[in-house]
Formats: structure tokens, sequence, C-alpha cells
């Protein structure tokens, strides 16, 4: 044949045949199987565009509770029924690490960063260890790899690879933002459906469709708002414009007013330590404009004061006297858990097991739930060797951004300290939460991770247009 002629064979291929025949192909597998059609869709959207993947985490990142349903992955047989369904945010966290996987091995091959990866291996170990003096072995290896692994692998690995340049990371905070000020307004709207006279009032979820797809609990709002305040302010350094600069105030604004209003104590607290934060920040611009800086502090405190004697009485009430036995008690099982074996610990993911074996517990005939608070699940799950080995994770992690900041210019420092407070803030949030292993808190981290390394290096002359 020809050679003219199997070059132009080759065009028709690669522009026009190869593409109609991929379209084609996902058209009749999404007719079949709708959910089969969209993963395949995704991965290989993802596989071209890695940066919409992060964008649909960072947006999605709030919807633990909106499930999706892999009915091709569904196994019906006599006397054994499985589903497999997972959080949205997690599904497409998959479908990420699918599509980066191809991406480097097919597409364009990179090397991956692999962030504090011995200081994780030896947290993981540790999980991995404890399932031996578990009460289900099986049942905490696959807690381990589901939670632990997962949270390292989507939600640090996948940001510090994906994330590259300002660009992306701009836009990715663009997208947390947006989902931050939609949680904002279904806190706000939640306030017209509750009852003014019979309930506590207080910013909360809402339903839609029939669905809480956040969770039904106020604190699924404030752990989101707790990190979105200080990424909102990361986003004025990419923000010239007055007019933007002031949107983005507003939204700071509004979401702390939100994060008041939820009335969660952890969320008082991380706003506390945001407060002292910026106090220190601004400082300068604070003495220099005293004036004005104490009319701020008044009109803040006359919204405050008002806002501390309503939580002062939620706490006094029946209600904050309840979750404070329930902590206690929550409490008493983690050192239970830590007694039975100090060094390694009852097992990763054997908390509710040690709930269900507390005859105190029992009593109350509570459901089963996580830990409230970080500290108590790894004591009781990990033991000792747990604790020191997710300290040293920590640690690791806070010397590699250490590391970064030293190479990094003045303003590059200013904005940085905003991704640094963010994840200090909700880590201090899950510190007295639940939510320890998932991307509420990891993303974030992964964030400040993915920032330090673009603002430690020098800056090209593209990517200083590009920022534009």
């Amino acid at each position: 044949m020809p050679a003219f002629l199997i070059k132009k064979l080759n065009t028709f291929a690669a522009n026009i045949a190869i593409p109609q025949l991929t379209l084609f192909f996902l058209f009749v597998i999404f007719l079949l199987k709708p959910a089969l059609g969209a993963a395949v869709f995704l991965i290989l959207l993802f596989s071209l565009k890695p940066e919409f993947g992060i964008y649909s985490l960072s947006f999605f990142l709030p919807a633990i509770n909106w499930y999706v349903n892999f009915g091709f992955l569904n196994i019906n047989a006599p006397g054994f029924h499985w589903e497999f369904s997972l959080p949205i945010v997690d599904a497409l966290g998959i479908a990420l690490f699918i599509s980066y996987l191809i991406r480097i091995i097919f597409i364009k091959p990179e090397k991956i960063k692999r962030p504090v990866f011995f200081c994780f291996v030896l947290f993981l170990a540790v999980n991995l260890i404890s399932a031996f003096f578990a009460f289900n072995f099986w049942e905490s290896i696959i807690y381990s790899l589901r939670w632990i692994l997962f949270f390292y692998a989507i939600f640090i690995i996948l940001p510090a690879n994906v994330i590259r340049s300002e660009k992306i990371l701009r836009y990715a905070l663009i997208s947390f933002i947006l989902s931050a000020l939609i949680i904002s307004l279904m806190g706000i709207a939640s306030v017209f459906q509750q009852d003014l006279y019979n309930e506590f009032i207080r910013f909360k979820p809402v339903s839609i469709a029939g669905i809480y797809p956040i969770g039904d609990n106020q604190k699924q709002i404030s752990e989101i708002l707790a990190s979105a305040t200080m990424l909102a302010l990361a986003l004025l350094y990419w923000q010239p414009k007055p007019a933007g600069r002031r949107i983005i105030i507003g939204l700071f604004v509004l979401f702390n007013i939100i994060l008041v209003g939820s009335f969660s104590r952890a969320a008082w607290l991380a706003l506390s330590a945001q407060a002292v934060f910026l106090s220190v920040y601004f400082r300068k611009i604070i003495l220099k404009n005293l004036s004005a800086g104490l009319v701020l502090a008044a009109l803040a405190g006359m919204f405050l004061l008002p806002a501390g004697y309503y939580m002062f009485k939620l706490q006094a009430s029946e209600i904050g006297y309840g979750s404070n036995k329930h902590r206690q008690l929550l409490t008493d099982v983690a050192w239970q858990g830590f007694a039975l074996n100090p060094i390694i610990g009852a097992g990763a993911g054997m908390y509710k097991n040690l709930e269900e074996k507390s005859r105190r517990y029992q009593a109350t005939y509570a459901p089963l739930m996580e830990s409230h608070g970080l500290w108590q699940k790894i004591i009781a799950e990990t033991g000792a060797a747990g604790l020191a080995a997710f300290v040293i994770f920590l640690a690791g992690i806070i010397l590699h951004i250490g590391k970064k900041i030293k190479a990094m210019a003045a303003a590059e420092r200013r904005q940085m300290a905003f991704f640094i407070m963010a994840a200090a803030s909700i880590f201090m949030f899950e510190w007295f939460d639940t939510n320890f292993y998932k991307g509420k808190l990891w993303f974030i981290v992964g964030l400040m991770i993915a920032a330090a390394d673009i603002f430690s290096r020098p800056k090209t002359k593209y990517e200083n247009s590009s920022n534009q």
C-alpha cells in the first residue's frame, strides 16, 4: 500500500474513526449500564484532564451521605446478596486514581510524588499489625485498607501530583468555596424549616430529594466551613480587582456567621484559633487602622455576645448535658480498649466492637457510633504504637511543609499561612469529632502539601502569565 495512503488512513483513524467509535462505545454502555457508562466516561475524561477530577473532588467533598450504587458490581446469588455503593466523593476519587494511573502509564509518564510516604507506611503498618489482636481479623484489615490507605492515596497523593500549577490550585479552591457557599445557603434555608418555638434553632443541613447529601447533623456544615474560611482568604492573593476582593471578604463573613450559628463546640474552638491567627497575621494593619478595628470588634461583639449566651444555654440544657455525658462514656470505652492491649490496641476499626462489649454503653441503648475524638480512636484501636506512629506521620507533614516554606518568597509565605491554618482548623475540629479518615480533613492537608510544593519552586514565565 502506498505510503501516502497509509498516512491518510492513520490521520483518519486518529482524528475521526477512533474518537467516533469511542463515543459510540460509551453511548452503548451508557444505555445498557448507566453507572458503568458514567464511570468509563469519567475515567477517560480524567485521564485527559486530571485537574477536572480534582475540581470534582473539591466540590463534592461534603457529600459523604450521597451514595452512588454501582449496580453492575452487585452480586445476587442464592443465600447471598452484596450491594456495592460508595459516597459520590469516594467514587470520584477512585475514578480519578484509576485515570491518573492510566495517564502516567499510557499518556504522559511522570514521576509520582509520595509526600511523607515512609511516615505514612509506618502508621498503616501499625494499623495492619493491630488486626492480629482484633475481634475480627479480616474486618480490621479491610478497615485499614478502605479508610487509612484510601485517604492517603486519594486525598494526599492525587492532589500532590495533579495540582502542579497555581492555576489548578486556584480553581480547586474556587470549587471548594462554591461548595461551601451552597452549604451555607442550605444552613440558612434550614432555619425556615425548624419550629421556632419548640426547637433549639441553629444552622444545619437540609434534605434534598429525600436525602441529606452532607448528613443530617449541624457538624457536617461547620466542619466544611472551618477550613473554607481560611481558604477563602487564600484566594485574595489571586484576586487583584476590588470587586472580587469584596466578594471574597463577603464569603468569609458569611462562613463565619454560619459557623457561629451552627453552635458546634468544635467549630467555636476552631474559630477562636483562627481569630488569634488573624489578629497576629494582620497586626500591622490593625494597629495602623486602630479606630476602624475597634468598630469592627464592637460589631463582632454585638453579634457574639447573644450567640455566646445562646451557646451557654445550650450547654446548660438537657441537650448539652446529654452530649457531655455521652462523650464521657465514649472516652471510657476508649480507655477500656487501650487497657485490653496498651501496646497495639484492640485492632483498627474495632471501636464499635468495644462499644458492643461495654455494659455501660449497652445500658444506654444508644446506637453504635465512632469515638468523638481522634486520639480516643487511635489509643483504643492501635494503642501506644498507633499513637506514636500517628505523631510521626504528623511530624513528617509538618517537617515537609517547613522545608518547603524555607524556599518560598515572602508573598508566597503569607499566602501559605492560610493553607496551613485551614488544615490546622479542620484537624482541630476532627480531634473532637468522628470523621478522622475522610476527605474533609485529608483533602485539605493534600491541598496544603500541593500549595507548598508549588509556592516553593521558582516560577517560570509561563506560570506567571497563566495565573492571571
